[in-house]
């Protein structure tokens, strides 16, 4: 775990504003990496070891939400409830985390004009800044793994 993290901390270096404007000066494409990418994968233009590596990204994402699902089904089954407060409790819990996703979607249907220019700003906002989200997610990701790995060592 440790080298991981170590791994994740020295990769996310890569991510730095001045090394991804030094890339992009040097490729001299003005679109950002994310952008290529997505592009690629929406026009089917992408190989296949770029979508196995969306679907890994996908599972993994999938992976942490699920914990925090699961959790909730333990907590829920060893309050006590009877069946049917657990029952109501899951539910509450359900709807909870599902209704943003619902809300966005029918936001999305039946405001599309509304809301169509808000989206388009915030595609650019998130294709021009990705790189260095991304670089800011593997550098605290990797020092989360290292104080975790090293906590048990210096114990």
């Amino acid at each position: 775990m440790l080298a991981i993290g170590v791994l994740l901390l020295v990769l996310s270096l890569r991510y730095r504003p001045k090394k991804i404007a030094a890339r992009k000066a040097k490729l001299g494409n003005k679109e950002s990496h994310f952008t290529n990418w997505r592009n690629k994968l929406t026009k089917n233009e992408g190989s296949p070891a770029a979508l196995i590596a969306l679907a890994a990204g996908v599972v993994s994402v999938e992976y942490m939400t699920m914990v925090t699902y699961f959790t909730s089904i333990g907590l829920i089954a060893g309050a006590g409830f009877s069946f049917p407060k657990a029952l109501g409790t899951f539910a509450a819990y359900c709807t909870i985390m599902i209704l943003p996703a619902l809300l966005l979607t029918f936001g999305r249907l039946l405001f599309h004009d509304k809301i169509s220019p808000l989206l388009s700003r915030l595609d650019a906002w998130v294709s021009k800044y990705f790189e260095s989200f991304l670089g800011w997610i593997f550098a605290i990701v990797g020092i989360v793994l290292i104080f975790y790995s090293i906590g048990p060592l210096i114990a």
